[in-house]
């Protein structure tokens, strides 16, 4: 049995969605020829004293990590779950690597991927465990070369058989000098490969950013330098968006300029560095301190650190074109910012924010929503006295953040609403309107369907050109589905998406049942 439900509007309202488009062209997203003035241009600063009451909060979780335990990491698992790894400690100075995936409201039982690997234990240098497929699994980790020695190198170890055994780490750079390799990031590039990038000292002078393909059985091939002079210390973040890969992390200039950077990765060639935003930040040293992306679509947050001018600051840039461009960014901190950054999209409108500031017990972590045109709800304190690294992720309709303290990992659940009104001074406005809206075809199965607001959620494929395969809630603007609908369906339908202001739904539902 088909049915088809067709929601467009009249003609009339088309025409109004025009002249809307047109009248919007203000909006900060930009096009390409708008991305020098806008990159360079002052950041907007959310008005102090105008944030509602806190709209945030967090529920503490329980944990499999034991006592102890530092450097924990999320990723994502194909199916939209969680997945926790850390270091535990095993006496005499050892640590494990370890992981569990989150299961409903339970985690699997903890695995150990590998011990004794004189892992780096600096909260900059964590580990990173991702899900292929049902049975792949990979690996990343930095570790020093043994004593007397300051050299680091990027390990890596794979399983094929659900994270029960795992492959002979192996070193993944083919250079073996006494320089330093790290601070790892990595993104599946398929079901049996990821795309891994770390920092290499091989030359002893400057710190290169490099690139590599790893596979589940722990095998490496195409490593390859993607830019020969960036900041020796500072994290990287890599995203698949719809169009390739995004990768962001700080460069550095021979003038010392310490600003972050974007490469893109399209049509199988990485293009050329761009500055993502010109902070110019000055320092003859490396501040530890980077960036990390996030993805939602087509959409790209991307929260970092600076301390141009001699301030302090944690920003967040938007994209809306896979990081092609970004719009002026918005400080996040109201307080003495340490960075740290952790940034995670809970919804098309809005992102969470995770940073560390200066307290009386010498650093906190806070939490802030925020949203693209810069509404955002009032910072919360997560943890206090814990100079560790936060991560966010979204585990399907939730997020969960994790941080480390002095009585091991600690991981809780963010409870998130709508920003409530906070006002931005924008210093610069963008000529240039997004293709508005735009619609991409949908395929999945319905799992649940709420009634206020009406809203169905979908075990969805990939959306070709806009995100990746997971389970969501999704709006529905007919009424009539609400009595159709049902858990087990699948459907066929398009999805719309506004670009400029963040609203998407499901239109031309089509519900198929044998």
């Amino acid at each position: 049995m088909n049915l088809r439900f067709n929601n467009r509007r009249p003609v009339l309202l088309i025409v109004l969605a025009v002249l809307f488009c047109i009248a919007i062209a203000a909006m900060p997203f930009v096009g390409h020829k708008q991305w020098r003035a806008l990159s360079e241009a002052k950041t907007s600063v959310i008005e102090q004293g105008k944030a509602a009451a806190p709209t945030l909060a967090i529920d503490k979780l329980l944990n499999p990590a034991g006592a102890g335990s530092i450097a924990p990491h999320f990723t994502r698992t194909p199916d939209g779950r969680v997945l926790l790894s850390w270091l535990e400690p095993q006496g005499n100075a050892e640590y494990a690597l370890r992981f569990a995936i989150r299961q409903g409201k339970a985690w699997t039982e903890a695995r150990t991927i590998t011990t004794r690997r004189n892992f780096m234990k600096h909260p900059a240098e964590l580990p990173v465990v991702t899900k292929l497929s049902e049975n792949n699994f990979v690996a990343l980790w930095t570790q020093g070369k043994g004593t007397g020695s300051e050299g680091e190198d990027v390990y890596a170890s794979g399983s094929r058989d659900g994270g029960q055994t795992w492959s002979a780490p192996v070193r993944v750079h083919q250079d073996d000098s006494k320089e330093e390799h790290g601070l790892v990031s990595m993104v599946p590039a398929d079901a049996d490969h990821v795309t891994i990038i770390w920092l290499d000292g091989r030359d002893g002078k400057t710190t290169q950013l490099r690139q590599a393909t790893l596979k589940a059985d722990g095998s490496v091939k195409d490593e390859t330098a993607l830019d020969r002079d960036v900041c020796s210390c500072c994290p990287t973040s890599i995203v698949r968006t719809g169009d390739g890969l995004l990768l962001a992390y700080r460069d550095h200039t021979p003038d010392d300029i310490r600003d972050i950077a974007t490469l893109r990765f399209s049509n199988g060639r990485w293009s050329e560095p761009r500055v993502l935003h010109h902070d110019g930040w000055k320092i003859n040293g490396c501040p530890m301190n980077s960036v990390q992306l996030a993805i939602f679509g087509r959409r790209v947050a991307a929260a970092w650190f600076t301390a141009a001018n001699n301030q302090a600051l944690v920003k967040i840039a938007f994209s809306n074109n896979a990081g092609e461009s970004f719009n002026v960014p918005l400080q996040v901190n109201q307080g003495q910012a340490l960075g740290r950054a952790s940034v995670v999209w809970p919804s098309i409108e809005s992102a969470i924010v995770a940073w560390a500031e200066k307290s009386e017990q010498g650093s906190r972590i806070l939490l802030r929503q925020i949203s693209p045109d810069g509404q955002a709800t009032k910072p919360i304190t997560v943890a206090t006295g814990t100079k560790a690294f936060p991560r966010l992720e979204r585990d399907g309709d939730q997020v969960m953040i994790t941080w480390a303290d002095a009585a091991g990992v600690q991981t809780s659940v963010v409870q998130f609403a709508q920003p409530e009104v906070v006002s931005i001074s924008s210093p610069v406005s963008s000529s240039v309107a997004a293709s508005d809206p735009q619609r991409y075809q949908f395929r999945g199965k319905v799992i649940s369907i709420d009634l206020k607001p009406l809203q169905v959620t979908v075990e969805h494929e990939a959306v070709a050109g806009y995100m990746e395969a997971m389970t969501m809630k999704f709006p529905l603007k007919d009424e009539r589905l609400s009595a159709v609908l049902k858990p087990g369906d699948l459907i066929q339908a398009t999805l719309v998406v506004m670009q400029t202001s963040g609203q998407w739904w499901l239109e031309d539902v089509v519900v198929n049942r044998k």
